[in-house]
């Protein structure tokens, strides 16, 4: 079972516009979604793309 973690944070205004037209796309083509599971997603993304430009495997990544 995963931990879930509660966090709050300030965003800029830029980054909360965005967030908000992200929503707006994916809900029209998906149907309705939460900010937090657009959060959660561009986590999952950015964490991959973080693990590719450092050259990290799963196998030696102890994060999970």
């Amino acid at each position: 079972m995963a931990k879930e973690k509660q966090i709050a944070f300030y965003m800029t205004n830029r980054s909360a516009s965005e967030l908000d037209k992200i929503q707006e796309i994916i809900a029209a083509k998906e149907g309705r979604v939460t900010k937090a599971y657009v959060l959660n997603q561009a986590i999952y993304k950015y964490y991959e793309y973080i693990k590719e430009h450092y050259g990290i495997d799963d196998e030696k990544d102890e994060t999970n």
